[in-house]
């Protein structure tokens, strides 16, 4: 009878193997979503320096030829030209000024994908606005993007674009 009793006794029950395939299986969910968090928080990144860099290009670009890029050989909306990273052909000639004068492809966002759901749309924007139509000229620029991680959006400060962050620069500083 020992000997019957004592067979039982050295495996592991059934509920036991449950519960450590289910712990296991916890931990592997969170290991996937931490990760993908911090993809997201990584393609941020770029996005911001990238938008840096653009930023110092359109700066130079300004100091070089006077004014910024214009917007008119892109896409046009009502009373709007915007250039965007995804409509460019080539894409990364997006600002086709901006390209012939700096001699480098332009950045384009890491995702770079449009949808009919705008929240799921990832593309880097820039239009210039000209606020008097004789010379001094009072011209400024807008670039607007989009981050996967919110502790970094501004939604452009309540301009009507929840999600999309917005920057932009020129001799008349739009309030951002």
């Amino acid at each position: 009878m020992n000997r019957i009793s004592s067979q039982y006794k050295s495996g592991f029950t059934l509920i036991e193997l449950l519960v450590v395939i289910a712990i296991i299986a916890i931990v592997s969910t969170l290991a996937v979503v931490n990760l993908n968090q911090a993809r997201a928080k990584a393609r941020d990144a770029r996005r911001l320096s990238d938008i840096g860099q653009l930023k110092k290009a359109l700066e130079i670009y300004y100091y070089t030829n006077g004014e910024y890029p214009n917007a008119d050989e892109c896409h046009h909306l009502p009373a709007i030209c915007l250039c965007t990273s995804i409509t460019a052909t080539p894409i990364t000639a997006w600002i086709p000024d901006l390209t012939d004068q700096i001699d480098q492809p332009l950045p384009v966002d890491p995702i770079n994908t449009t949808d009919p759901d705008t929240s799921k749309t990832y593309a880097y924007i820039y239009t210039r606005l000209d606020s008097t139509p004789v010379p001094p000229y009072e011209e400024y620029y807008y670039i607007v993007y989009r981050l996967e991680t919110e502790d970094q959006r501004n939604d452009c400060n309540g301009r009507g674009y929840p999600g999309w962050s917005c920057t932009g620069g020129g001799n008349m500083p739009p309030p951002l």
